[in-house]
């Protein structure tokens, strides 16, 4: 026989995601030491993001699985952690299992499933005129474009697996906000391409802040972004400020959450000046303004 008995008595059923904005909340005793797992997301649809947390003194390791991937969870204070889950822009709308592992101090293990109902978003469309360069760009510039590319693949590569963040995401600058993730663009009638983040528009000089607490990854120009930034934040998340007319940031330093990192401006491929901020979760792009709607404090 077991020196330990595994005990696990659900006090709160789990609820299903019947539609955008319900989440699940779970309590459960291992060992007579209580479970709760709970979900926090502004809209289950595409392009958002789902934080699940993980309270209890009896765990030593805890993971989540959904859509194919793996999610590990991070400590955030005393007996909580968390973990984020991004649902892609383009992945198909229907019902995912996730399941949750829990491994317990005793040297048990536990798994917990739910069912996520992704909605579909009705992203916008638009066509936009630029500069011949950025459409059909020539063939120097397209080596220089393939480097960048693989630049920036490499920096959310080798991003910090413990959590970097301060407390609740902030909109890192003053001005209109566009809800324009997801957008469908043509450039000059010929380019196609899907907007991965929001876009402020604000006056030329105006200071953009760092969204949270991170280390910089990033901080150069590049030729489609102009003057930009990327904040590595821990496990797996990243942020992005683009089209900046000045950058104000090192690589490798540590920033605070509201540190000013830059200005906004009109660099790269834009119409005029503004603040085009991104997210990456876990390698997919997610909207920004899902982040400050979660809390994380």
């Amino acid at each position: 026989m077991r020196k330990h008995i595994f005990l696990a008595v659900v006090i709160l059923v789990f609820t299903f995601f019947p539609s955008p904005g319900k989440s699940f909340t779970l309590t459960s005793h291992i060992n007579n030491e209580i479970i709760h797992l709970s979900s926090t997301a502004r809209h289950l649809s595409q392009g958002e993001v789902v934080k699940v947390t993980l309270a209890s003194a009896a765990v030593a390791g805890a993971s989540a699985r959904f859509n194919g991937n793996d999610h590990a969870f991070l400590s955030s204070k005393d007996d909580t952690y968390f973990t984020l889950i991004p649902l892609p822009f383009d992945m198909k709308p229907g019902r995912y299992a996730l399941t949750v592992t829990v491994d317990t101090t005793e040297a048990e293990s536990r798994q917990f499933s739910f069912t996520v109902n992704v909605s579909p978003t009705d992203f916008p469309f638009q066509r936009i005129t630029v500069d011949k360069q950025y459409v059909t760009p020539t063939d120097d510039v397209m080596e220089r474009i393939t480097n960048e590319i693989a630049l920036v693949k490499d920096v959310y590569a080798s991003g910090s697996a413990a959590w970097l963040g301060t407390g609740t995401f902030i909109i890192p600058s003053q001005g209109t906000i566009r809800k324009n993730f997801g957008e469908k663009r043509i450039f000059n009638n010929e380019r196609h391409s899907i907007h991965k983040g929001v876009d402020i528009r604000s006056a030329h000089g105006w200071k953009v802040r760092a969204a949270n607490a991170g280390r910089i990854a990033l901080a150069r120009d590049l030729y489609f972004a102009g003057n930009t930034v990327i904040i590595d934040h821990g496990g797996g998340l990243f942020s992005l400020y683009c089209h900046l007319s000045a950058i104000n940031a090192r690589e490798g330093n540590l920033v605070a959450k509201g540190t000013v990192i830059g200005s906004v401006g009109a660099t790269g491929r834009v119409t005029g000046p503004h603040l085009h901020w991104g997210v990456k979760l876990g390698g997919y792009a997610v909207d920004p303004l899902s982040l400050t709607s979660i809390p994380f404090d």
